[in-house]
């Protein structure tokens, strides 16, 4: 869509889309025809690959690196200081309603602490894919139940890494990172779409259809011949390129398969000299997690929101 779009310009999308579709405007700053019924609009963070924690296949052309550790330095890591401190409010949420728990067990009482991360709005700043800490003001989920509305669950949840390892000037890899290690990664084909469909499905990572995997490489970890968890590329703006779908199969979280695709695909985006980045719900504070132990950093905040064409 154009900056500024005519009415022109919106029945053109809606007859690309069809009646009744949903039009995913992404992070477009525009505002649709009142009769657009808004489907989700909420706020996120776009992550970039600054210093990746890993050994990657490739590191890109010298000029990229220099660019890799100075384009918006100080903007993000401000944004990453505040998405530190977001969650560091969380995790102490939780130990201190833990210790209440305790000292409740002789009453025969309970209470319950709310442990699921993602029920936190993080009040700092990483697309699809995540700066941490988003404006509170910003308007939450209107979430439908078809797989191409509820982006909350963009990666695996994985373990909660220490918070001082976290937020210290030189981080170091995550051990569990490597858990996925066992799993053989593998470049995803057309043959794979109908079960990358159905992880989808499962998972609701965001908009995915039987071609987006024509816009770039998917990478995905089988066992057993079940999909487990993928990731792929999508937007390519020159000298970028985003990860995008990142999923994993509720039975398959918490061994560390985002992470083995994530550099996959990170290091075949490197390798052409490209930087990788991605997108994320300002909620999901464990995908945060991850991909900030990965070596991306917040570089601004975004808003997602689509709509359904009358």
């Amino acid at each position: 869509m154009p900056a500024e779009p005519t009415s022109a310009d919106w029945d053109d999308l809606a007859r690309l889309l069809g009646r009744g579709a949903l039009a995913d405007l992404f992070t477009a700053p525009v505002t649709p025809p009142a009769d657009w019924r808004n489907v989700f609009d909420m706020a996120g963070f776009q992550m970039v690959l600054s210093r990746p924690t890993w050994t990657p296949a490739a590191q890109g052309t010298a000029a990229d690196r220099g660019a890799s550790n100075t384009t918006g330095r100080g903007a993000a890591s401000a944004l990453n200081r505040e998405a530190a401190s977001a969650i560091g409010r969380e995790a102490d949420s939780q130990a201190e309603c833990a210790t209440e728990r305790r000292a409740e067990r002789g009453t025969g009482s309970a209470t319950e602490c709310g442990a699921d991360p993602t029920a936190h709005r993080a009040n700092s700043v990483a697309d699809g894919t995540t700066d941490r800490g988003a404006d509170p003001t910003t308007l939450r989920p209107n979430r439908e139940t078809d797989g191409t509305t509820d982006r909350t669950t963009d990666s695996e949840a994985e373990p909660r890494a220490d918070r001082a390892k976290d937020r210290g000037a030189g981080r170091r890899a995550d051990p569990t990172l490597d858990r996925g290690a066992d799993f053989a990664v593998a470049e995803l084909g057309r043959a794979d779409v109908p079960d990358m469909l159905a992880l989808i499905d499962a998972t609701r990572p965001g908009p995915f259809w039987p071609r987006t995997i024509e816009l770039g490489a998917f990478y995905g970890v089988r066992d057993n011949g079940a999909l487990l968890t993928m990731a792929g590329e999508r937007l390519r703006p020159p000298g970028w390129t985003e990860i995008s779908s990142v999923c994993t199969a509720p039975q398959a979280r918490g061994r560390g398969l985002a992470a083995q695709v994530v550099r996959a695909a990170a290091d075949r985006i490197t390798a052409r000299g490209e930087r990788p980045f991605l997108h994320v719900v300002d909620t999901n504070l464990d995908a945060i997690r991850l991909y900030e132990r990965l070596g991306f950093v917040v570089r601004t905040r975004v808003r997602f929101h689509g709509y359904r064409v009358p």
